[in-house]
């Protein structure tokens, strides 16, 4: 999934513009995409805007990729999260594109600080944090039930939420976690990640750009977070 993603930022994202740009550069890593588009605010602050949506648009394409993965991983698990997820691609759609109403298109090619997927050094750096958080998950929630595997998940999702669901998805399979919990901690690793996200946005980029990406976070959210209390 990641490699599409960096496959077609490469060859196609920087000509077809910063939107699509943001949007392929969010199925390889939102993160770095945030970091980048960040600082891309303190070199061209006359593009804050168009930086912002692509951002945006960036931080809600991780939803249907997560999406795809859960549904190779434990396809209960993503028809758990399936509403909850698209509500807050919609809902982060609809802030792009706000975030850029008044926003034009320039000329040149901008391109993301996106590392190839396919480096063994970021696999072994994603093994070696999944095998910790399933280890942390299962300690966690021996100890100290759901709430100890709730707090291992934010600690995780910090830095990395596929890992965090991944693992989730293998202890719901092994039945040692219920769905409705391991939905609740994928989310809830999603807002931790996204918490960081904000932070790095605003120690890299403009502070307009953090508060404006903050303000779409929080839209998206309450969206997934409404929805999975209503299912």
């Amino acid at each position: 999934v990641s490699y599409a993603g960096y496959f077609l930022e490469k060859f196609l994202g920087a000509r077809r513009g910063l939107r699509l740009t943001g949007v392929l550069g969010g199925l390889v890593s939102s993160t770095a995409a945030t970091a980048s588009l960040a600082r891309s605010t303190r070199e061209a602050p006359e593009n804050l805007a168009l930086s912002t949506q692509a951002a945006v648009l960036a931080n809600a394409a991780q939803f249907p990729r997560l999406l795809l993965i859960l549904w190779i991983m434990n396809p209960e698990l993503c028809r758990q999260l399936v509403t909850p997820l698209a509500g807050m691609t919609v809902a982060g759609a609809l802030a792009g594109l706000w975030a850029g109403r008044s926003a034009a298109e320039t000329s040149g090619l901008q391109r993301l600080a996106l590392r190839n997927p396919f480096q063994l050094a970021q696999a072994l750096r994603f093994g070696a944090l999944f095998m910790l958080i399933v280890f942390a998950s299962k300690a966690a929630a021996e100890a100290f039930g759901v709430a100890g595997l709730f707090w291992t998940s934010a600690l995780g999702g910090s830095v990395d939420a596929d890992a965090v669901a991944v693992s989730l998805a293998g202890m719901v399979a092994a039945g040692s976690v219920q769905l409705h919990v391991a939905s609740g901690a994928v989310l809830l690793a999603l807002v931790a990640n996204a918490a960081v996200k904000t932070g790095i946005a605003l120690a890299g980029g403009e502070p307009r750009f953090a508060r404006r990406l903050a303000g779409a976070f929080l839209a998206m959210f309450s969206v997934g977070a409404g929805l999975w209390w209503l299912a």
